[in-house]
């Protein structure tokens, strides 16, 4: 049997990193921002604003950007190897 990636396998998992860099690029960004503003910004700034959703967020955010963050990885990583 021929286990050999094939050209387009190799694009489409290029393409699939692509897509996943966005996702974690934007993620790692939010969560970049809601840490600041938590924590370094002050609290009156920032008391207006403050909800339970910046700290689900807080939490939610961290977590997609680590998980795209890794999908992107393993595409790209496929995409430069191959599928062995």
């Amino acid at each position: 049997m021929d286990y050999s990636t094939t050209g387009t396998d190799r694009l489409l998992a290029g393409f699939a990193a692509f897509v996943f860099a966005w996702p974690t690029l934007f993620f790692a960004w939010y969560t970049v921002r809601l840490i600041y503003m938590t924590m370094i910004m002050p609290s009156e700034d920032i008391a207006p604003r403050m909800g339970r959703g910046m700290w689900i967020g807080a939490v939610a955010f961290p977590l997609v950007a680590a998980i795209c963050g890794f999908l992107c990885w393993y595409f790209l990583k496929r995409a430069i190897k191959g599928f062995r």
